[in-house]
């Protein structure tokens, strides 16, 4: 007893602080309560609806007047630093639900004013050795509110993350005296964030309710900034190679490199400078995984990051089939020649001649195999063909294998190399002195024609007289006249005409050079230099290495096969046929060994390889894939293939194309779609509720990459209507009316109650729209409504106070949801406080951020995302039955969003980057639909089955016969529960001095109560308004210059009555005289009196007289005489009579007023 009498002393003392603190001025407290206790009446707060009921219920429990004063009651929960709510509401005369909302209302309030101040905060930031110190520092208009705010029970914190939006919010608590005694700064340490960019903000907290300020971003010195490791992509090059590519963001020295088998036994570890890596020799069974470190310049590791390596050793065996056997074939400039043997060097008699039709007056200069059995095929002339030998290579009349690519031209020159592109199915060849000619090859039942492309050096004097291939990473190797090696991008692959080189990169570690080669097969490039030394070039990592240190100083056109280089020498020997040679040896020979040399009758001028090629995977999948559902029709998008950083940039010189396949596992009859094709949006059908599968693969001729995959599940039937504005489920441009358009434009968060055609929309909280005072209500936050059928209507207010971030409607429910960064409430339509759905706990610091709300009108299930620090993101439901929310998923992140919407189990998002996403509540499978149409925002829409619109029909009047009854009529009629509604009457006119006369009923017709038209005047003026209420919709009808009833005048005055004794023939007779005055309230114009004498017998005597009379006369015989009268100022409005006077015929007066009559007569 005695700790809460020195609680609640402490509590008062609490409270006069404040008061004292400005007297003039209303404080914050004062003005909570006071808007509150407005509110309770002005905003209906004292007539909730009970939790999920759309029907009133109980309202002759209590009167208007009870239920007012138990809200505001409820309002006075606000001068404690713990809620008191389920006390006072819980006493004796206090209706309990009304009271509840005079609690929310004044924390509202309260909230209200602290988050106008949180909002006008300033920081600034200063990068120390070791923390960012955070500056908060509020302007001196604020000092007073700043002042009182700080005094109350509040708890300051900095909140600091990296930008990315990988993590959540750090909470640092700010000093505990902070703000408090006049201070208008507060300083603290936090340590720094990961990440170039971090974003900072003031948290404060209030009984547990968490405000925060705006978001203030700030660019960290990289060295403050930590390290941050991410691979960016990887790609198999070979059945024993990956390449991987990462990226930092730091300049970190170098990296450290392991590749692991899955069951974490190392394999190699090495270290690099480079951002990419090719890990090589990878083993077939149980591979691999690969861990990258950064290590900065003391050796020590700044981040870390382990994938797992995509290989596909397994698909590989499957699907390509072994290599068959390679044909070496010759020319000697007029013939092609095959040995039989790779190993028999001495061609002689051996020899196959293969016949080619070469013109008389021509010369083959440059051959270069495209399969098993096709070949290419330069001339001296600067023709080029392709010839495919039949199996009869005897017969000589094969005009049908042979396709010419490029005729002859005047300016042309001879051909001297040929190189083949075998995935962009493409034919490189040098002309001489002119640059090189590329051709799109092109088989015998083509239609297409043969289409080549010239490229030429910017520098005409510096043309290319070799070249080498690199097709997978887009790559052209040159080798100049100059003798220097460049590297440079192919051409666009649907270019024509005449191109020219965009740069040439000179490779100085592979120059000068007397001949080069790429090996696809070991993915390296070679360089013989002039001095002798053979490098290499890995062209992922670009770093160059010494192969071989002498030996190669005569190479001039080489090539490698498996362990052996094959290379061409000029002038070997005295004799013709020494004029140009052609050697082979083991690329493992030791000095002492000597080359071996092909030999023929007639020097050989060039030579080629014939053999399948046999094409692994080494395109990158695409990076995305997403399978959109409606309830019939599936969209299926991806990204275009990426390019990875050692790669030609870009995709135009890519031969592409995409092999999209659509599974359904659970349709057994399910024929699979497989389709090719050059986009990347494809629209397939699909049976409601069915699961769909879908993977896609980049190909290029006849081989493709790794296989993209997806799932996704139709929903259900939806008879044909998408619940989605502006864009359907699928991403589709649908049509929308004008009012719907103009809900498109609304750049705040708002909902769309379609029933009644109302906008619900956040008010604009921005700093700018604060003034500098705090209380002048001049501040935009809160909710507001606007008709769409009032296309020039402005916004009225709905909801004062709340700052929204987030909002969800139930329209059917009459329920709307509203969020902030730590706060989730619903209210109902009529707006009433509903539900608290979350908000933060103990210990503050571990409070996850609301990420985005959603709700489903016809389940009435609730979802929210909320995201803790280490960016953990948790999906929450609740039903309508139980709506305590609980957790039903987990992931380590998700991609950032901006909308957020849960229909039919399903979750759409619209992110950051305005792109569609569909998931599962599971949050396992996530489609991101990149490459639709930018979307901004998403808006349930379900179409409405019924209006929920009210309106008034007709005026408010007097019911007929009657001046007392009121009655109006509401269209559409509705069931009773379903509307309340709130009568007004103002005495004299609306806006008076008088305060109305307020009731809320269901009935639709109002009796003027008795007491007040007694205290009114006779024909008072008044004013009616009458609010109909539904828990959807609101409705007003005015009426103004009404006349209440004309009171009746009051008695007659000054009663006399007297008699006359008389003697006649008939006996005694008395002359009575009744006399009276005027009504002290004639109410009106007089009109009449109305004399009612009763004699003894029972007959009675009188009737209407004249307002100039003021007396009546009458003969009776002996007996008693009872007079009285009425006043009448209309003929049917008739005052209630005086009181009876009474006189005895003999004289004797028996009214005890006339008696005092005669007293003070005789006085």
């Amino acid at each position: 007893m005695l700790s809460l009498y020195l609680y609640s002393f402490s509590s008062l003392v609490f409270l006069l602080l404040f008061v004292l603190s400005d007297v003039d001025a209303a404080t914050v407290f004062s003005s909570s309560l006071k808007t509150c206790q407005s509110q309770c009446e002005e905003r209906n707060l004292a007539y909730p609806l009970d939790s999920g009921e759309v029907h009133w219920t109980g309202l002759a429990e209590f009167n208007y007047s009870s239920r007012i004063s138990s809200c505001r009651h409820g309002c006075e929960d606000v001068d404690e630093r713990e809620s008191k709510c389920n006390v006072k509401c819980s006493e004796e005369g206090i209706v309990t639900n009304s009271c509840k909302q005079g609690c929310r209302a004044v924390l509202v309030s309260f909230l209200a004013q602290a988050q106008a101040l949180l909002i006008q905060t300033r920081v600034n930031m200063e990068v120390l050795e070791t923390a960012m110190k955070l500056k908060w520092e509020f302007s001196e208009t604020l000092a007073e509110e700043l002042k009182e705010i700080a005094n109350a029970d509040i708890f300051w914190f900095s909140q600091t993350r990296p930008l990315n939006g990988v993590l959540g919010w750090r909470w640092t608590s700010l000093p505990q005296n902070s703000f408090r005694n006049s201070s208008l700064v507060s300083e603290v340490h936090v340590p720094f964030e990961h990440g170039e960019h971090v974003e900072v903000r003031l948290a404060l907290s209030y009984r547990n309710q968490v405000l925060v300020s705006r978001t203030t971003t700030y660019h960290l010195p990289l060295s403050k900034a930590g390290t941050t490791l991410e691979v960016i992509g990887q790609l198999q090059l070979s059945d024993d190679r990956v390449a991987v590519c990462y990226r930092t963001n730091q300049p970190t020295p170098k990296f450290k490199l392991t590749v692991m088998t899955m069951d974490d036994s190392t394999i190699n570890t090495e270290e690099s400078i480079s951002r990419c890596h090719l890990f090589s020799n990878l083993p077939r069974d149980n591979c691999c995984k690969a861990s990258i470190s950064a290590i900065d310049e003391h050796g020590a590791t700044t981040a870390f990051v382990e994938i797992k390596l995509d290989f596909f050793v397994n698909q590989v065996e499957i699907e390509l089939v072994s290599a068959a056997s390679s044909r070496l074939i010759f020319s000697n400039g007029t013939h092609l020649l095959e040995n039989e043997e790779l190993d028999q060097y001495a061609l002689g008699d051996s020899a196959t001649v293969i016949p080619f039709p070469l013109p008389t007056d021509d010369i083959i200069t440059a051959i270069a195999g495209i399969s098993d059995t096709t070949i290419a095929i330069g001339s001296s002339k600067g023709s080029l063909w392709t010839f495919q030998m039949s199996a009869n290579q005897t017969d000589e009349d094969q005009p049908s294998s042979v396709i010419q690519l490029k005729t002859v031209g005047e300016m042309d020159t001879k051909i001297t190399q040929i190189e083949i592109d075998h995935i962009q199915r493409t034919l490189y060849a040098v002309q001489h002195d002119k640059g090189i000619i590329r051709c799109k090859l092109r088989t015998l039942e083509s239609e297409e024609s043969p289409t080549c492309v010239l490229i030429v050096n910017n520098d005409a004097l510096n043309p290319p007289k070799q070249i080498t291939l690199d097709p997978v990473n887009g790559h052209v190797y040159s080798l100049n006249v100059d003798s220097k090696v460049y590297r440079t991008e192919m051409i666009a692959f649907n270019a024509s005409g005449i191109e020219t080189v965009a740069s040439l990169q000179f490779l100085k570690d592979m120059s000068p050079s007397n001949g080069i080669f790429f090996d696809v097969s070991k993915f390296l490039f070679y360089s013989a230099l002039q001095n002798g030394t053979m490098m290499t070039l890995n062209p992922v990592t670009d770093q160059a290495h010494i192969f071989k240190e002498s030996g190669y100083s005569d190479i001039q056109h080489f090539r490698i096969k498996s362990d052996l280089i094959y290379w061409m020498k000029k002038k070997c020997g005295e004799t013709d046929a020494d004029e140009n040679c052609i050697f082979t040896e083991n690329l493992q020979r030791s000095e002492e060994d000597i080359p071996n040399k092909f030999t023929y009758s007639s020097a050989l001028m060039s030579y080629s390889f014939l053999e399948e090629i046999l094409l692994k995977p080494r395109i990158t999948a695409v990076s995305s894939i997403a399978l959109l559902t409606s309830d019939k029709v599936g969209r299926v998008t991806w990204d275009e293939v990426a390019t990875l950083p050692f790669q030609a940039q870009g995709t135009s010189w890519r031969n592409l194309t995409y092999f999209l396949k659509i599974t359904a596992p659970e349709i057994t009859d399910f024929e699979p779609v497989e389709i090719y094709t050059l986009n990347t949006d494809v629209k397939i059908e699909v049976k409601p509720g069915n699961q769909y599968n879908a993977q896609v693969q980049v190909c290029s001729d006849d081989f493709c990459s790794t296989p993209s995959s997806t799932s996704n599940t139709a929903l259900p039937d939806l008879g044909g209507a998408d619940d989605i504005i502006s864009l359907d489920m699928l991403g589709n441009v649908v049509v929308a009316d004008e009012s719907v358009k103009a809900v498109e434009k609304m750049q705040q968060p708002h909902v769309l109650d379609n029933t009644t055609r109302t906008v619900y929309l956040a008010g604009d909280h921005s700093v700018f729209r604060i003034r500098k005072q705090l209380f002048n209500k001049s501040f935009q936050m809160g909710i507001f409504k606007k008709d769409l059928d009032d296309a020039a209507g402005i916004p009225k207010p709905f909801k004062d106070g709340l700052f929204v971030e987030m909002m969800s409607i139930m329209p059917s429910r009459s329920k709307i949801l509203i969020a902030s960064s730590y706060k989730i409430t619903s209210y109902r339509l009529p707006t009433t406080f509903d539900f608290e759905y979350y908000s933060c706990e103990e210990p503050l610091e571990d409070c996850a951020e609301v990420m985005g709300i959603s709700s489903d009108d016809t389940t009435g299930m609730v979802h929210f995302l909320t995201q803790s620090r280490n960016g953990t993101v948790i999906l929450w439901e609740s039903d309508p039955e139980n709506m305590t929310p609980r957790d039903i998923a987990t992931a380590p992140s998700i991609v950032p969003f901006r909308r957020f919407l849960i229909i039919h189990d399903k979750m759409i998002l619209v992110t950051k980057n305005n792109h569609i996403v569909q998931t599962d509540k599971s949050l396992k499978v996530v489609n991101v639909a990149s490459e639709l149409e930018r979307v901004d925002r998403i808006l349930p829409l379900r179409y409405a089955a019924i209006s929920h619109k009210i309106e008034f029909t007709d005026e408010i009047k007097f019911m007929e016969g009657s001046k007392t009854d009121l009655q109006w009529t509401l269209s559409p009629p509705l069931e009773a529960g379903t509307v309340i509604f709130k009568v007004s009457i103002f005495r004299e006119k609306m806006g008076g001095p008088d305060p109305p006369i307020i009731t809320i009923q269901s009935d639709t017709n109002f009796t003027i109560p008795a007491e007040v038209l007694e205290a009114w005047s006779s024909a008072q003026r008044f004013d009616v308004s009458v609010q109909a209420i539904t828990p959807w919709a609101t409705a007003i009808l005015n009426r103004t210059g009404l006349t209440a009833p004309v009171k009746p005048p009051t008695s007659p005055t000054q009663l006399r009555i007297f008699a006359t004794q008389q003697k006649t023939v008939d006996g005694p007779r008395a002359l009575i005289s009744f006399f009276w005055g005027p009504p002290t309230e004639w109410n009106g114009t007089p009109y009449q009196y109305i004399v009612n004498c009763t004699k003894d017998d029972g007959s009675w005597i009188g009737g209407p007289v004249t307002t100039s009379q003021s007396h009546y006369s009458f003969a009776v015989k002996s007996g008693k005489v009872s007079c009285q009268a009425a006043a009448a100022n209309e003929p049917t409005n008739i005052g209630s009579f005086s009181e009876v006077i009474t006189i005895d015929s003999s004289g004797e007066l028996e009214s005890i007023y006339f008696r005092k009559l005669v007293l003070e007569f005789q006085n």
